[in-house]
């Protein structure tokens, strides 16, 4: 692995996070309303719109969970895409957490309505946001091998 694919990574992972955040106001919003008319125009737009704010916060999550979580897998070895995805999706979940003592909704709410999803839209965003940032992610720093980059020893069986 080069040391350019982490730098890469770093940039590119929050990227997701606009599209997740449209994606997922499309899906409740037919869910509530019914039928939209959905044009790629639109959409377009609101991706824009949603990366003005989205963006800032994501590079934010990235920099404060984001860069201990990869120092934690690259010490361990870790590359399971499934691996990456559940801890994605926790430090998705740490973010959210972290959003909600910072506006001090703990003092209003319990911990228990704030994580349930019905009562706070936030926490799906976030998890689902978390979790495919952390895939981008994965798939950047470690892009999949070419055959003879697997097999060394041509002659040799894979192991």
């Amino acid at each position: 692995m080069t040391t350019h694919r982490p730098i890469r990574a770093f940039l590119l992972a929050p990227l997701i996070v606009p599209f997740v955040v449209t994606f997922l106001g499309v899906l409740y919003s037919s869910k509530d309303d019914g039928p939209q008319n959905f044009s790629i125009v639109s959409g377009l737009v609101g991706i824009l719109v949603i990366s003005i704010y989205a963006l800032p916060l994501a590079y934010l999550g990235e920099l404060l969970l984001g860069m201990p979580s990869w120092l934690l897998f690259k010490h361990y070895g870790v590359r399971s895409y499934l691996a990456f995805a559940a801890g994605g999706a926790f430090l998705g979940l740490l973010f959210y957490l972290g959003l909600e003592a910072s506006a001090g909704n703990f003092r209003s709410y319990s911990l228990a309505h704030e994580l349930n999803p019905i009562t706070s839209p936030y926490f799906d965003v976030d998890v689902t946001s978390g979790m495919a940032a952390a895939i981008v992610f994965r798939a950047v720093v470690f892009p999949r091998q070419r055959q003879e980059d697997e097999n060394p020893h041509p002659g040799a069986p894979n192991e």
